[in-house]
Formats: C-alpha cells, sequence, structure tokens
C-alpha cells in the first residue's frame, strides 16, 4: 500500500488545512437542524472560505458518532474553487461530476486506540455523478462487500461507496483496524444518507457476461479519449483470445447533431450500415449500432463479425435495462 494511501493524504497533495474554531460551532447547530445549515456570507467569509459541511456529511458523522467515532480535530469544508488545497491534483477528476462540496474528518474511537479513521465525504449534484466518482475510484478485480442495498469497496485499511448524490471515501490513517470494523463503520455511514444505491441504467448495459469486474466506469468528460463520445458508460472485457473495451452512450447522445459531433471528432468515423458505424482509433476498430434512445459500441483489434456477438448482448441489456422498447 502507497504511503499516501496509509496517512489519508492524498497523492501530491499538501498538508491539510485547518478549519477554524467557528466550523466546529456551526456543526452543532448543524446536527440539530440540518435543513437549516446555509451560513450567512460574512460567516463564511470569517472561516476563510470553508463552508459547513452539507446535511449528508452531518447525518453521517452523527451516525458514526453514535458507532463511537468520534472527530478528534476540526472539520475541513472543501468547495470547488478550494478543493485541490485538499487532493491537489485529484480536484480535476471531481469537478466534471457536478462537484458541490467535500467534507473531511479524523475520527478515532476508545474501542480502537491508536488508530485515526479519515473520512472523506464528497456531494456531488445528481446520484449518477456520485456514482461516477464512485466507478472512477475502482480497479479491476478488486474486492466488494454489499452493505445493506449498497455496494461498497473494501480493502485491509479502505472503504468506498455511493448513495443518493454523495460518494463516501474511509482510509485508515494511522494504526490498524480489522476488516469487519471498517464495514461496521461504512455501514453506519451508508444507513445515514438515504437516496438510490443500484447503478445507473448505462452502467447494466455494458455490464456483458465477459466484463471485467471492476471496470465499469461512467465518464463525464471524455470516453476513450475522446470528448464527442461522452458521457457514456464503458467497460473492459475479455473473452477467450478477444479484448476490448464495450460503451453505452445514452439518449443525450442520439440523433444528427450526434453523428455529426462523432464524424468530425473520430478518424475515419463511417456508415456501416443502417443503425450502424464505424471508426478506426488507435485502439482498434470502434463499431457502433443504435439502441432506442442510446449508442452501443466495441472497441477491439477485432472483426465485424468477432464484435457481432458483443453488439448483440448489448442490445439484449439495453433491451431489459427499457432503452430499447424490445430487443430487435
Amino acid at each position: 500500500m502507497r504511503e499516501d494511501e496509509r496517512s489519508g493524504r492524498p497523492p501530491g497533495g499538501r498538508a491539510p488545512v485547518r478549519g477554524a474554531a467557528l466550523l466546529v460551532a456551526m456543526l452543532t447547530v448543524c446536527a440539530a437542524e440540518p435543513v437549516i445549515c446555509a451560513p450567512p456570507e460574512d460567516v463564511k467569509g470569517a472561516a476563510a472560505g470553508i463552508s459547513v459541511p452539507d446535511p449528508a456529511a452531518t447525518r453521517v458523522l452523527a451516525a458514526l458518532e453514535k458507532a463511537g467515532w468520534a472527530p478528534s480535530e476540526p472539520l475541513r469544508t472543501f468547495s470547488p474553487e478550494n478543493l485541490y488545497e485538499e487532493i491537489d491534483g485529484e480536484a480535476e477528476l471531481f469537478l466534471p461530476y457536478d462537484f458541490r462540496s467535500m467534507t473531511v474528518a479524523i475520527l478515532k474511537s476508545a474501542l480502537s486506540p491508536g488508530v485515526d479513521l479519515r473520512l472523506e465525504s464528497y456531494r456531488h449534484g445528481t446520484w449518477k455523478d456520485a456514482f461516477g466518482i464512485f466507478s472512477q475510484y475502482r480497479y479491476p478485480e478488486q474486492e466488494t462487500v454489499r452493505v445493506g442495498t449498497a455496494e461498497a469497496a473494501v480493502s485491509d485499511a479502505s472503504l468506498d461507496f455511493f448513495r443518493g448524490d454523495t460518494f463516501i471515501r474511509m482510509r485508515v490513517a494511522a494504526g490498524t483496524l480489522s476488516r469487519r470494523a471498517i464495514v461496521s463503520a461504512g455501514r453506519a455511514a451508508i444507513e445515514a444518507i438515504g437516496g438510490p444505491t443500484a447503478v445507473p441504467t448505462g452502467a447494466v448495459v455494458v455490464a456483458i457476461q465477459s466484463a471485467v469486474s471492476g471496470t465499469i466506469i461512467y465518464q463525464k468528460k471524455a470516453m476513450l479519449g475522446y470528448e464527442p463520445l461522452a458521457p457514456g458508460y464503458e467497460a473492459r472485457f475479455a473473452s477467450g483470445a478477444l479484448s476490448g473495451k464495450v460503451v453505452f452512450m445514452d439518449g443525450s447522445k442520439s440523433g444528427a447533431g450526434h453523428l455529426e459531433r462523432l464524424a468530425k471528432g473520430l478518424p475515419g468515423f463511417r456508415e456501416a450500415g443502417k443503425g450502424e458505424w464505424v471508426a478506426a482509433l488507435p485502439q482498434g476498430a470502434l463499431y457502433l449500432a443504435e439502441a432506442g434512445t442510446g449508442t452501443v459500441g466495441v472497441l477491439g483489434k477485432l472483426s465485424r463479425e468477432q464484435a457481432a456477438p458483443f453488439l448483440a448482448e448489448l442490445l439484449r441489456n439495453a433491451a431489459s435495462a427499457g432503452v430499447l422498447p424490445a430487443f430487435r
């Protein structure tokens, strides 16, 4: 494990910025009445640009305190304007996903002496955006656990999950903590947040049988290295000697205007049949097919005949997910 993972500090990040004592006082008010947590502008300025945690973070912290984990130092909350102060080098990943705020807490428990548990609570504009960031932090074949109805990515010293518009990262920043203990803390946090835990429809479409576990990603800015393909979903697949990526672009990426953008942005883009297209990307041929309100695709060193079964499975998934009225 990297040193930055153990310490809880992002790769290349600066030392954490300490919050003002005023923030702690305001958090007490927020815990009682989270609905009225928006501080006036003069108070925000007094807190050196650091705002009060959003209601979801407040509920998570209250639930963790009931479970025995209490903040050991002032909380820190960051906006899109100053997120780089806490996760310098990673902030650019979060901002496209309608990032609103991030609250950081260092927690201690009398039941786990010598352990620092770092909590990062990220609030995004939508549930899909929160899933998108969660998907960016997954890695192939990573272990996952079901915590209630939510899926959490877990390791010996970390647990990540999303629910509603919130993405949570928990890290053992000092000492050692059992897998059971960090999952238990995660369960308390998950139960405190409302909202959906299921993955978006597009993630279901690309979840073909040969998809590699942990590689389904919601790309907001660019997909396969090309902005005209985003936003959309991608996943790696491996089937015998064949491998590559499958993609899905939802209804916002359909119609004549979208095809014009693809023609301008993708090398070698051309029509390959009714409702089908192909592009010549550096990674291989990208075969695309109309899928009701969206578009599915297969990328790799594949012939059209080799790509056909993967396209057919994507279309079946689209039909099952309601993207297509019925499989053609």
